[in-house]
């Protein structure tokens, strides 16, 4: 029998001075620091397309490319100058297809205008508000095929819910981006894109982001619960995977993507205004009730199928209603008969004395 050969151990392993794979130096992985980057990837062009954006990049694309004529905010008292853009982002989740094509799924739609960080800007500073609630609008939508049996809760953390159709979608979205430069901003876009395109419906997005690219260079890990815990967001665990709440946390991802950016490109020279603004907005805590209350009741707004439901429901309780009032008539009736019952007996002690024998009780026990 052979003896089974004897690998040397992990410290002779790092010290072997000979040609051999068991030479190799152990890979040194790359620890989070805030502006420290991943070995072997580069910075996409997401935070170029950022700082243009928000009024401190390059005045060319780093593809060489000119930069589209779009109009700006300037504030120049707190340092100022954004473009008039409007950002959406977009989720897209629990979606059911089958063979005719997609059957139903949930979208999560949020919106941050510039004019409103320019308009918050002039405004005094007020620490204790809620600068999230008052500056990104948030919007979940159930859209699924009317033949389509479903029933869904919602755990939208920013307002009410509301279930359509796809083409009230298409006139919802279209409403959303018309006359607007939009930058359409997403988290791992391939899902979104994909249902877009399939669905036939084109925002016409002057820049797309996608957050989860935009920070590959600076983090090992890129998905959406743990840039909310890197960047201090507040959330839920439980608030996740729902496609109004990843919308809307996405828009906070982004700007703090944008606040870090400006700090480590410009370093000790003075910042732009916004950067308390998006930090701010971007680590608001979480809407109480008193607040969700005034986005809109805690609850689905019904659509066309479940309207439908609703009539049906409504028709068969008031058919039951009116049988329940006739039940009740009838009673009635029957009540008044033995109440009445006394009045039309004969008055025995009234009767001729032959008469009433007639109708005493026998020594039976039994009317004759």
């Amino acid at each position: 029998m052979f003896a089974r050969p004897r690998l040397p151990r992990p410290n002779a392993i790092r010290q072997c001075k000979c040609s051999s794979t068991l030479a190799w130096r152990p890979i040194q992985t790359t620890t989070r620091f805030r502006n420290f980057s991943v070995r072997g990837r580069s910075e996409t062009h997401e935070p170029a397309t950022l700082a243009w954006l928000l009024g401190y990049g390059d005045q060319v694309q780093p593809s060489g490319a000119p930069w589209p004529d779009l109009s700006e905010l300037v504030l120049k008292n707190a340092n100022l100058s954004l473009r008039r853009v409007r950002f959406l982002s977009i989720d897209i989740d629990g979606l059911h297809q089958d063979k005719a094509g997609i059957r139903q799924f949930d979208i999560g739609v949020s919106i941050l205008d510039a004019d409103q960080v320019h308009r918050q800007l002039r405004l005094p500073s007020n620490p204790g508000k809620n600068l999230a609630a008052h500056l990104i609008r948030s919007r979940h939508y159930i859209v699924e095929d009317p033949k389509h049996d479903s029933d869904r809760r919602t755990k939208f953390s920013f307002g009410g819910c509301r279930v359509m159709s796809l083409p009230r979608l298409r006139e919802k979205l279209k409403g959303k981006v018309e006359g607007r430069d939009v930058v359409l901003v997403m988290h791992g876009a391939a899902t979104e894109v994909s249902v877009l395109k399939r669905l036939n419906i084109n925002l016409n997005p002057v820049f797309t982001i996608d957050t989860s690219t935009a920070v590959q260079h600076l983090f090992q890990r890129t998905n959406l619960k743990f840039l909310l815990k890197e960047y201090e967001i507040p959330h839920g665990t439980r608030n996740l995977h729902y496609a109004g709440n990843d919308a809307h946390f996405i828009l906070r991802v982004l700007l703090m993507i944008a606040v870090r950016h400006v700090r480590t490109k410009l370093g000790g020279e003075q910042l732009p205004g916004w950067v308390p603004v998006f930090e701010a907005v971007a680590r608001s805590p979480k809407p109480g009730l008193e607040e969700m209350r005034k986005e809109g009741p805690l609850r689905i707004t019904p659509g066309d199928k479940e309207r439908k439901q609703m009539e049906r429901r409504r028709e068969e309780l008031e058919r039951i209603g009116r049988r329940l009032e006739k039940l009740s008539r009838i009673e009635q009736e029957e009540m008044m008969a033995w109440r009445g019952l006394p009045q039309r007996l004969p008055d025995c002690d009234a009767m001729s004395p032959s008469w009433a024998d007639h109708y005493t009780i026998s020594q039976y026990g039994m009317l004759p």
